[in-house]
């Protein structure tokens, strides 16, 4: 005997943020719990959204247009105003890569244009 097809149940659409959103989440030096605060989603959501894993097409569009992309919104070394060749100008010995998240002297030496 054969069972009546079932019709399936409308999907809600998984995206909650609009492109600029995502764009501002994917760019930002807040933490991932400021962001999933801010924005009214998990941290899992922006977790995803800055690994290019959900909103892929505007973290693609932001790589093509040469937007410096860190992930987990973590702030690099070597974007800060005091970072130079040799390393940090205040000669702290962790410093390089995403220690900058934890310094409180960072400061972004360039500014990044939003996505609008």
């Amino acid at each position: 005997m054969n069972k009546p097809a079932r019709t399936p149940k409308a999907v809600p659409s998984a995206r909650r943020l609009t492109n600029a959103a995502a764009a501002e989440v994917i760019l930002s030096d807040k933490s991932t719990l400021a962001l999933a605060a801010e924005h009214g989603v998990s941290p899992q959501a922006i977790w995803q959204i800055r690994q290019g894993k959900s909103y892929a097409d505007v973290y693609t569009y932001l790589k093509k247009q040469g937007y410096s992309i860190a992930g987990f919104g973590a702030k690099l070394c070597q974007d800060c105003r005091y970072w130079r060749e040799d390393g940090c100008n205040f000669r702290f010995p962790d410093a390089g890569a995403d220690f900058a998240t934890d310094c409180y002297l960072y400061a972004r030496a360039k500014e990044t244009k939003l996505l609008q």
